[in-house]
């Protein structure tokens, strides 16, 4: 059985000419290479039976890095204007790929990647969407604060990832379920 060749689709060139205005030329790429990096499927191998099948519907059509929240929503609005799916990208634990058969932009949140504060009265944090349990950890300690334990992977569990998708709290054992630890989140939307 011979298998079709597998073509991602691709965004016109227009519309990632004003990605590119948006994050700078070093952080977009339409690069075959780089875009089958982000199609990894993590539930299960059904992403990997699709490529196989010559079906690229999760293979997103461009990735974007965007530095902050100001150009995460200019990228939300180029997608919603051009009606092009998008989906957030942190570090590919659930969720991650496209999912639909049309060209997707994949909006990875690698540089979005800073402890903002640590509270210590409060007990709460301020994080962008790339930071992971180490430094958190760090941060906390900073200031006196214990984090409840160490965390399977410190630095490849992102606690965006873990907050959205999951609600796993690695030290759960002291502080409760993530979940009902969370006060708030940046929703960022078109408008």
């Amino acid at each position: 059985m011979q298998n079709k060749k597998l073509i991602p689709h691709r965004i016109a060139p227009h519309i990632y000419k004003e990605l590119e205005n948006i994050v700078g030329r070093e952080w977009i790429s339409q690069d075959r290479a780089v875009l089958e990096t982000y199609s990894k499927l993590s539930l299960d191998a059904e992403g990997f039976l699709k490529k196989f099948h010559g079906d690229a519907s999760s293979i997103p059509a461009c990735v974007v890095i965007p530095a902050n929240t100001g150009e995460v929503q200019s990228i939300v609005r180029v997608a919603s204007r051009y009606k092009i799916p998008f989906i957030p990208f942190t570090n590919g634990q659930a969720f991650s790929t496209p999912t639909t058969d049309a060209a997707t932009i994949c909006i990875h949140l690698s540089r979005m990647n800073r402890v903002l504060s640590i509270d210590p009265d409060n007990m709460t944090a301020t994080l962008e969407p790339y930071a992971d349990y180490g430094q958190l950890l760090a941060e906390a300690a900073k200031v006196g604060l214990w984090n409840g334990g160490t965390p399977l992977a410190t630095t490849l569990c992102k606690l965006s990832s873990q907050a959205a998708f999951a609600g796993i709290w690695q030290t759960s054992k002291k502080y409760g379920l993530l979940d009902r630890n969370i006060v708030s989140f940046t929703v960022v939307l078109p408008t």
